[in-house]
């Protein structure tokens, strides 16, 4: 951040907010590492692990919901990028914010036992088909926008119309297709398979065995955060790959919804992405609500009042540090090109550690903050809430970061022609950026720090 001391002041806060959110899973790797180094980490097989099935089938799921996601999101995707409208971005951006385990549920709740579906699959022994089935419609459910927004920063090539058009029609016109259209579907697919890969709660409602699963298991019994490393080792890379994905495209410096890049056309592949994201999203989200009227909020209250709570308390620190982390990613992003490289490098940081298996993540925690000198950090919501919230802390990230897409540029004209150098200068210019940033950062970490759930289980103290 430019701006003379109050930059400084500002830009060392930062960093010291993102070493609290992000130190301690980085750090718990270091351990692991070295453990390994030494030799002291135990072979996964002696404890049980069966991580070649597991992972295998959560390759598979991984890359089949990826490709699936990335080819529907294609069409949707380049809508929301032409025309940017609200509507649009409400509608791929709220079953993003929602838990996935929550998403499987609203599928599942109307196809379990005690409907149709469900009578009819038990008649048949299909039981486990008809889970597998819905956990395909519940990851694609959360999946699918993850595309779109994946495609909408991509944008559309102005040729790409005048090119298919050009095409002769039968085999050709199917090889220019993907010749067009198969690298953006590709890198997006790559990107959503690496996120799905991380999730451990739906697979364990579906009884579909996982490499999270497999993980949890070694850590439930008592293996050393090298075991889990030596187990889990493959996530790193892969982790690493997607953080660096990720700031690639938002090196670009491209507007989401930027019409210039793209010729406004009414094609039939646009309806068809409104139509699959009717399906998709508006269907199971209609469902939960239509449960969510049928629940007795008094009952419901005296079971899980104080767990609501908790998780409210949760959801609000999400909120606070989210919000501050998006304006941190604003300021430094309008600070000047060297600045603007470390809000990328913030939102690579974020990214690994949201990338990584949640069970890595939580037991590098606790081998940080489960020392003689921080028990009462460990022992309280402290640790906790940091964990959960540096997992999740790359969404505020990006919207900090897409709000500012080019270096230089604060809520407009006035910080570009003016170049303030006092902070207060900068902060001033940059005020309708900034309340912007802290509203949806706030907002987004909230809703996701509430809806954590594998972190939140490991370290969850007792009685809160």
């Amino acid at each position: 951040m430019s701006g003379g001391l109050g930059g400084r002041i500002a830009t060392a806060f930062f960093g010291l907010l993102l070493a609290m959110l992000l130190g301690p899973p980085i750090a718990g790797l270091a351990v692991a590492v070295s453990e390994l180094v030494r030799g002291g980490a135990e072979s996964p097989a002696t404890l049980g692990y069966r991580g070649w099935s597991a992972g295998w089938t959560t390759v598979a799921w991984a890359i089949g919901v990826g490709l699936v996601a990335s080819a529907s999101g294609l069409a949707p995707g380049r809508r929301l990028a032409r025309h940017g409208r609200a509507v649009d971005a409400v509608l791929w951006s709220v079953p993003v914010l929602l838990a996935p385990a929550i998403l499987f549920d609203a599928w599942w709740l109307e196809a379990g036992p005690d409907s149709l579906v469900g009578a009819w699959a038990a008649d048949r022994d299909s039981v486990p088909l008809l889970r597998e089935t819905v956990l395909a419609l519940g990851l694609l459910t959360w999946a699918l926008p993850l595309a779109v927004w994946a495609h909408a920063s991509i944008g559309d090539d102005p040729s790409r119309s005048l090119r298919l058009i050009d095409s002769p029609m039968g085999a050709r016109r199917i090889a220019t297709w993907f010749r067009i259209d198969g690298p953006p579907i590709g890198r997006v697919a790559v990107l959503v398979a690496i996120v799905i890969g991380g999730l451990t709660v739906p697979f364990d409602l579906a009884q579909v065995r996982s490499i999270g699963f497999e993980l949890r298991t070694l850590d439930t019994r008592g293996a050393t955060m090298g075991t889990l490393l030596r187990a889990g080792w493959w996530s790193v890379p892969l982790a690493i790959l997607g953080a660096t994905m990720l700031m690639w495209r938002l090196r670009g410096d491209r507007r989401f919804g930027d019409r210039s890049r793209a010729i406004a056309e009414r094609d039939a592949a646009g309806r068809w992405g409104v139509a699959i994201g009717v399906v998709l999203v508006v269907a199971p989200l209609l469902l939960l609500l239509r449960r969510a009227g049928e629940v007795d909020l008094a009952s419901a209250w005296r079971l899980h009042g104080p767990a609501a709570i908790g998780t409210l308390e949760v959801g609000v620190a999400g909120g606070l540090i989210g919000g501050l982390v998006a304006c941190g990613c604003v300021l430094l992003r309008a600070g000047g090109r060297r600045s603007g490289d470390l809000a990328l490098l913030a939102v690579g940081g974020c990214a690994v550690v949201c990338l990584l298996p949640a069970t890595l993540v939580a037991a590098g925690v606790e081998s940080v903050w489960n020392r003689p000198v921080t028990t009462a950090v460990y022992d309280g919501p402290v640790a906790m809430i940091l964990a959960v919230t540096g997992r999740i802390v790359v969404v505020p990230a990006i919207l900090g970061c897409v709000l500012v897409p080019r270096v230089g540029v604060v809520g407009g004209g006035p910080c570009e022609l003016d170049a303030p150098r006092r902070f207060a200068d900068l902060v001033t210019a940059g005020r309708p950026t900034l309340v912007r940033a802290a509203l949806a950062g706030s907002l987004a970490g909230a809703v996701l720090a509430a809806g954590e759930i594998p972190v939140t289980a490991r370290l969850q103290p007792p009685g809160f």
